[in-house]
């Protein structure tokens, strides 16, 4: 972003999260949108969130080591996003769709094995390959 504005300042944060390193939640891509859109409100004319994505690519690149939309895009505007090389597109969602996570190495420890048991009492398979649950 400093190098892609030619700005003379840089930025310095410190950023604090509980989704864990390595989980597949999207934690690099929380970071690096956090730090844009922190940067940017610093910004004497900031710009709007569909700019910042190009910057948000660089920063998961470095980051995952992949220039890939797919997770920094729907962190950038929220909702369902189609991300592709160049832009974002918001996509509809009707009101009934709902999204749950349940990390399998949370539901097995101690404190939190009570909030995940009605959740897999529910559910009919556990697929530890595509880490999903079947529920009905």
């Amino acid at each position: 972003m400093r190098e892609g504005l030619s700005l003379r300042h840089g930025f310095s944060l410190e950023l604090e999260k509980g989704i864990p390193v390595g989980s597949g939640l999207g934690g690099s891509a929380a970071s690096c949108v956090a730090a844009l859109v922190a940067a940017n409100a610093l910004l004497d004319e900031p710009l709007p969130r569909e700019a910042l994505y190009p910057f948000a690519l660089d920063g998961e690149s470095v980051s995952s080591g992949g220039r890939t939309g797919d997770n920094v895009a729907p962190m950038l505007i929220g909702g369902v996003v189609l991300a592709t090389a160049t832009r974002m597109i918001a996509l509809p969602a009707p009101d009934w769709l709902h999204c749950v996570v349940v990390h399998p190495s949370r539901c097995w420890k101690h404190d939190a094995r009570a909030p995940c048991w009605p959740i897999r009492t529910r559910c009919r398979s556990w697929s530890r390959r595509a880490r999903t649950w079947r529920c009905s």
